[in-house]
């Protein structure tokens, strides 16, 4: 059983974090998106973890322009976020309930640092609209128009690194 008081650390993905990442994205999505939008789009977004999706999550942290960062507690992934480092902008952040808190917030901190190690003076994201408060609370603001893709409404956003 969890507890709060339980370490998270915050560390690059490995190719033996596929399994824990998939089952990490599903969840999250799930959570996240139930209210917000259709079971049909969130399946597609985040299909039930198979073999097949655990090989696509296993691909995902081969790619060079990809630096994925997980947290984890008691061996068990708890938290993902995806960072395109060509684009500079975080691509994805999954962190399904968990008992600890700041989960989220520690990996979007991770990403800011990361950003200004590459010499970058913002980090962009398109949030989903269920996390754009998240993100605002964060220091993002909004850059643009709301659009949609795969059927879900994004809000183009960065964040200052000062």
């Amino acid at each position: 059983m969890w507890k709060k008081s339980d370490p998270v650390s915050i560390r690059l993905a490995n190719r033996n974090d596929a399994l824990g990442v998939a089952h990490c994205f599903y969840n999250a999505v799930h959570e996240k998106g139930e209210g917000f939008y259709l079971d049909d789009v969130l399946n597609e977004w985040a299909p039930p973890v198979t073999e097949a999706r655990i090989d696509e999550h296993y691909h995902q942290l081969l790619d060079p322009d990809l630096e994925i960062f997980v947290a984890e507690a008691k061996g068990t992934i708890i938290g993902v976020m995806i960072v395109h480092l060509p684009e500079h902008k975080i691509k994805g952040l999954y962190v399904p309930s968990n008992p600890y808190g700041l989960v989220g917030t520690r990996l979007v901190k991770c990403a800011k640092e990361r950003m200004k190690e590459l010499g970058q003076e913002e980090v962009a994201l398109d949030a989903a609209m269920p996390a754009v408060e998240f993100y605002q609370s964060r220091g993002f603001t909004e850059t643009g128009r709301t659009f949609e893709r795969r059927g879900m409404e994004y809000v183009p956003m960065k964040s200052k690194l000062n």
